[in-house]
């Protein structure tokens, strides 16, 4: 552990000394820097447990085919976008949510987790903060894939042009 310095205690103080000596950032004072070093051990860390993740639980999201090549590994998130669905607002029509919708409740869930977490960090959750944190990181992948897969890239284009079909009748 690094050296402490107080300063004059004011909320509005930040002190944070190259050389390591130590930090105070408004009411909080913390007895140590985190390094770069440490840092980038974590993101490895976390890194390599999110490919395990993506091996273990993928198979669950992408309604279990046998071949990794016969698998969509966006199934769940458009699977379940199909089903729930919502009262469109311009049209009053049932029309689905879509995958990226179903992904935000997915990535909410472990968002709120952790921002419990991070108010009282002393109660705890159910799960450790590693693996919430794991999960946000997959989620954050998870969206990059439903963003770049063409039947997904818009779903608000898609919606749009349903409205066009129903509006040309």
């Amino acid at each position: 552990m690094l050296p402490l310095i107080v300063s004059n205690g004011s909320y509005d103080t930040f002190m944070c000394c190259l050389s390591g000596v130590g930090l105070r950032v408004g009411p909080f004072v913390y007895d140590y820097v985190m390094d770069s070093n440490r840092r980038f051990q974590i993101m490895q860390s976390l890194a390599i447990s999110e490919e395990e993740i993506f091996k273990t639980k993928g198979y669950e999201y992408t309604g279990g085919a046998d071949d990794d090549n016969d698998r969509d590994a966006l199934a769940n998130f458009k699977g379940v976008g199909e089903m729930v669905q919502h009262t469109c607002s311009s049209c009053g029509k049932m029309e689905p949510v879509g995958p990226r919708t179903v992904w935000a409740v997915y990535f909410m869930k472990h968002v709120f987790s952790l921002l419990t977490h991070a108010a009282n960090p002393s109660r705890g959750i159910s799960e450790p903060v590693d693996s919430r944190l794991l999960d946000v990181r997959a989620y954050a992948t998870l969206y990059g894939c439903i963003d770049e897969d063409d039947s997904t890239s818009s779903d608000v284009a898609s919606a749009a042009k349903s409205h066009q079909k129903f509006e040309d009748l």
